[in-house]
């Protein structure tokens, strides 16, 4: 590697994007992939169980 290179690869790794110095949640993404696929499934789930309810009535 070249020393303009270098130096450029530690230039940009002391230097932060401005959205990382004020992050609005420090929760990780997982908890809320994790809440997201969780209420989906319930909810399509109980639309289906209110198809299956109705299906059975008639």
């Amino acid at each position: 590697m070249n020393e303009r290179f270098k130096h450029f690869l530690l230039k940009e790794a002391l230097v932060m994007n401005e959205f990382e110095k004020d992050v609005q949640s420090k929760r990780h993404d997982l908890f809320d992939a994790g809440f997201g696929f969780i209420f989906s499934f319930l909810f399509f789930m109980i639309i289906f169980f209110i198809g299956v309810i109705f299906d059975a009535i008639n």
